[in-house]
């Protein structure tokens, strides 16, 4: 009968080191995960941050260019009226300065 008991005390020993081996093997795995995840992390925000320069940039060169256009299409709309203007001397009467290159 003691025997017995100490095989059943045995038996549920070996079965709780099983269930707690698996325990840290699954924990194990957990661990990965998250070194995993934060590499990834890592990697992407420097993804992130370069796009998000790119952006800024792009919105830099589009303020830019937008004042340019803006001045292009002004000297367009007026260009026959400075260009007869020029042809007669006129440029000082014009309504708005214009510098002729």
């Amino acid at each position: 009968m003691e025997f017995e008991a100490a095989r059943r005390r045995l038996l549920e020993v070996e079965e709780r080191q099983r269930v707690i081996l698996e325990m840290e093997s699954r924990l194990q795995e957990l661990h990965d995960v998250f070194v995993q995840s934060e590499q990834e992390v890592a990697e992407h925000s420097e993804l992130v941050e370069r796009i998000s320069g790119a952006a800024q940039q792009g919105e830099l060169y589009a303020a830019e260019n937008t004042q340019t256009l803006k001045k292009t299409l002004k000297f367009k709309k007026h260009r026959s009226t400075i260009v007869f203007a020029s042809m007669l001397g006129l440029r000082t009467c014009l309504p708005w300065p214009v510098k002729l290159k």
